[in-house]
């Protein structure tokens, strides 16, 4: 299981690779000494493997984070082909019901600041401000998608021949020669229609071609 923990439990662990993660610690230290004077409340964070069989633990990478808006952001720095800083949003991975399309979709509209070739409090609050705005709009993707799965299931329950999987996240329909399957995916629900083996006589097309008759609670009843 990989986790992302802070110094606090990070501090009361054993590793496995003490010495490469000492190294690690090293090389992001003189990156945190440029961050601090711009963002006095950075910390590190650790992203750390902890195997359930061995209960061992093994240090994968560090990052300097810090919250703004109640939002988790991360600092990073390239230096090819030459110096640049990037602030991105650590949160959008914790938003179930997206995916990299959502995402690309929370960018739309957004104008995005200039990249950040020497830090000032300035361009960390630009970034901090347009990377708000990106993880707002990818909550309200979240939300609408968690809203349709919903509805969709809702509609599926009242149906009553519905052959659910174990989870109730997917299941299959089927009904006169035709097969309905779905499957609740992380941004909505993917459908299927197919044809069953039934047969190519006339008999086969008139049970196929049968009138629909809907098996809503209550439609039986109002139509009396």
């Amino acid at each position: 299981m990989m986790k992302w923990i802070d110094q606090t439990l990070f501090d009361d662990l054993i590793l496995t690779n003490s010495d490469q993660a000492e190294r690690t610690i090293r090389d992001i230290q003189p990156l945190m000494e440029e961050v601090l004077p711009f963002i006095a409340d950075a910390t590190l964070q650790f992203r750390v493997y902890h195997d359930e069989t061995d209960l061992t633990n093994y240090l994968d990478s560090v990052r300097i984070c810090f919250v703004r808006n109640m939002i988790l952001f991360s600092v990073s720095k390239q230096t090819y082909p030459k110096n640049t800083y990037r602030i991105l949003c650590c949160n959008d991975d914790d938003l179930q019901y997206t995916d990299n399309y959502s995402r690309m979709k929370a960018h739309e509209g957004l104008v995005e600041p200039q990249r950040i070739g020497k830090l000032s409090k300035r361009k960390v609050e630009e970034w901090v401000e347009y990377q708000t705005q990106y993880y707002r709009n990818l909550e309200r993707i979240n939300e609408e998608n968690v809203r349709a799965i919903r509805a969709h299931i809702a509609r599926l329950e009242q149906i009553p021949d519905v052959l659910w999987g174990k989870d109730r996240q997917s299941g299959t329909i089927e009904r006169y020669g035709l097969s309905y399957s779905f499957q609740v995916e992380r941004t909505g629900v993917s459908e299927n229609i197919r044809l069953l083996r039934f047969g190519h006589s006339l008999d086969a097309f008139l049970e196929m071609a049968r009138p629909y008759e809907s098996e809503l609670p209550g439609k039986s009843e109002a139509a009396n």
